[in-house]
């Protein structure tokens, strides 16, 4: 791979590189902005339960898209096509499943950090099991989402960094302004960064297309295949095996109900959310938003297929690791000046935003579950707060050193590993213990370690015996060996007797809606229309590209307006739900909107 990156980087144009330092400076200008917002630990963590639901969807989304979006789904789209597009389907797909059964059932938890439940429903034991064996899974997906977009920085940087030196950089960046601005700081600049990547996507499918020679050339040219909704294994000769086949997509099904389902960062969203039908309606958006933006994220790299195949080895027809900097080699290619800066400025922050909501996860996970329950439980709010951002940047270390060594492995290899070893094993009890009563704290350990034993022997292990196992047989291993382990150990350890009338209350709490979602207030449109100042104050700043740039200065203006567009009418609304907030405030109590027909206004 330091062959790839060395001889593919190239020095960054001035105004690029500008561009990025504004953006990212903007960023953490904006962690200060929502520093004061922060006056206890639930609002650093949960956002004090006030988030808009279409905040927390797009924030949803936001965190299933990073730079690991265009290095390790890019780089399958660009070497095979329409498969890449059907990966993203699948986690719709699986989407759709967690929203329609478990989105109201996470949002009645109640609780500041997921984790929570796990004591109530289980035992103490248990809670601390997830919390020492999901934060590493936790570490490993945020290690390869910055060493994603590190690789696409060097490559546009050039050699006067190394990529080590790059990946500190960008996970310094994501540390500052999740440390100032915890989970309001994620939610809202998530709103800025969907716009500006969707704005990025949207204008480099027309682009490619032109440069291609249009789509009916495209489709002449494309490979054998590169239309196929999974990869056909007669195809392909020994010693290459075809991966991505319907077993794999069933295996990727099965095991995304299950990783969606217990993602913290998700359940995170659900639980930001002011009311039940709130939370469903974040799910149903994030299924809308993957079930129609893969075509633009991938369909271009498609297409560069078409247009330049150096990124594709034909040495190896199933390898991606040379083509994981094919994004940023399309980005300077079709994008003017200016605008490259900004795609790749978008892609960091896309980036951050992924990374930024698995630390603070993992930070409120350790100062609840750990500091305040066992080292001091009489901690004050403020006290929380300060060691809750002194875990961000502890576990931003330990990000960098797990970083550092994926280069050695390829992201798509390491990535797959991480989810066949770790999160099916991980993911099942948690799940089944929010559906089922019947389960057992017993039978939870036996499934995680089981799970985790089973699955690491068939990665590392069944290679030696000559059992050469596919990825899609992998993941579905992970998830039914974990799964039947449960079954059978549920059959055998019931509930301890003491813990019956505990889990029976917790399933009628499950069972019960909770009442209408708090009133609307500054707290939930007052930081959303900052940021519809910031994005205007931005698309301003772009609009300043046409001074300097000679080439397609129209798209710049087009891209530059349209943030002003977007940032200005942010405001106008938000203004707008305060203003009908506080007359309905004033209205007497018979007078007033119930709060289905206020849910139904937002």
């Amino acid at each position: 791979m330091s062959e790839v990156l060395g001889a593919s980087a190239a020095t960054m144009d001035p105004i690029d590189l500008t561009v990025v330092v504004v953006y990212v400076v903007l960023m953490v200008a904006v962690g200060g902005v929502f520093a004061r917002y922060m006056k206890s630990a639930r609002d650093l963590f949960a956002a004090g339960g006030n988030a808009p639901w279409w905040v927390a969807g797009i924030s949803s989304y936001m965190t299933f898209f990073s730079a690991g979006t265009f290095v390790v789904w890019g780089s399958l789209a660009y070497g095979f096509g329409w498969l890449g597009i059907t990966i993203q389907w699948t986690i719709a797909l699986a989407q759709l499943v967690v929203t329609v059964f478990l989105a109201r059932r996470w949002k009645r938890i109640g609780t500041d950090s997921p984790i929570q439940f796990l004591e109530e429903r289980f035992n103490f034991g248990i809670r601390q099991l997830y919390v020492w064996g999901r934060i590493p899974f936790a570490v490993l997906m945020a290690a390869q989402a910055i060493y994603s977009i590190s690789v696409l920085a060097h490559d546009q940087i050039g050699a006067g960094y190394t990529l080590n030196t790059i990946i500190v950089i960008m996970t310094a960046i994501v540390v500052v302004y999740t440390v100032l601005g915890g989970l309001w700081a994620v939610l809202a600049t998530d709103v800025l960064q969907f716009f500006v990547v969707t704005l990025i996507t949207v204008i480099l499918l027309p682009l490619a297309l032109h440069e291609v020679g249009g789509l009916t050339t495209f489709i002449e040219q494309a490979p054998q295949g590169f239309f196929q909704l999974a990869q056909d294994a007669s195809r392909y000769a020994p010693p290459h095996r075809p991966e991505y086949t319907w077993t794999f997509f069933l295996g990727w099904l099965v095991f995304q109900v299950f990783f969606i389902s217990s993602w913290w960062e998700i359940i995170q969203r659900f639980q930001s959310c002011r009311s039940e039908k709130d939370a469903r309606r974040s799910g149903y958006l994030l299924v809308c938003l993957y079930t129609i933006m893969p075509l633009f994220w991938l369909g271009p790299l498609m297409i560069f297929r078409v247009i330049d195949s150096s990124y594709f080895d034909p040495a190896d027809p199933l390898a991606t690791k040379h083509a994981e900097v094919a994004y940023i080699a399309l980005c300077r290619r079709l994008l003017p000046v200016g605008l490259t800066g900004m795609a790749l400025a978008a892609m960091i922050s896309a980036t951050g935003s992924m990374v930024n909501s698995s630390l603070n996860v993992m930070s409120a996970v350790i100062t609840r579950d750990f500091y305040a329950r066992l080292i001091k439980p009489q901690a004050s709010e403020k006290e929380l707060l300060l060691v809750g951002r002194a875990m961000i940047t502890v576990f931003g270390a330990l990000i960098i050193l797990v970083a550092w060594r994926i280069q050695s492995l390829g992201v798509v290899e390491y990535l797959f590993k991480i989810l066949s070893i770790l999160a099916g094993p991980l993911a099942v009890p948690f799940v089944c213990g929010i559906i089922s009563r019947r389960i057992s704290a017993t039978a939870v350990w036996w499934s995680v370690l089981g799970g985790i034993a089973v699955s690491a022997a068939i990665e590392f292990l069944s290679p030696g015996y000559g059992w050469a196992l596919s990825r899609g047989v992998k993941l579905l291993a992970s998830t039914l060996v974990p799964l039947a382990i449960l079954i059978m150990a549920t059959a055998i350890a019931r509930p301890a007797p003491d813990r019956q009338g505990v889990i029976d209350a917790f399933f009628r709490r499950m069972s019960e809606p909770l009442p209408a979602g708090a009133r609307e207030s500054a707290a939930h449109y007052g930081p959303i229309a900052l940021i519809g100042v910031l994005t205007a104050v931005l698309g301003v700043a772009i609009l300043q590209l046409v001074w300097v740039v000679r080439e397609q200065r129209v798209l710049i203006c087009l891209f530059g307006s349209a943030m002003i567009v977007f940032g200005v009418s942010l405001k106008i609304i938000c203004r707008r739900r305060l203003q009908f907030t506080e007359s309905e405030r004033a209205r007497p109590p018979g007078g007033s909107f119930s709060d289905e027909a206020r849910d139904d206004h937002v």
